[in-house]
């Protein structure tokens, strides 16, 4: 949000979004829906979630340090 200079209401806005719900996830309250993460990742021009792979990962990752 800093480097597009965007305040919360204004990617609410462009992204589509209740300005509460972009709150609410910024804020650690609610994690985002597939549709809300996907809008905010269009709207960023930005990748927040790695995906399934990442995940899979980091539990080989954590499984090796055990």
């Amino acid at each position: 949000m800093r480097s597009r200079k965007l305040t919360l209401r204004a990617l609410a806005d462009a992204a589509c979004i209740a300005h509460s719900t972009v709150a609410r996830v910024l804020n650690g309250d609610v994690l985002p829906d597939i549709g809300t993460l996907t809008r905010l990742e269009d709207t960023l021009d930005h990748q927040l979630w790695p995906g399934p792979a990442a995940i899979r990962a980091s539990t080989v990752t954590r499984r090796q340090t055990i």
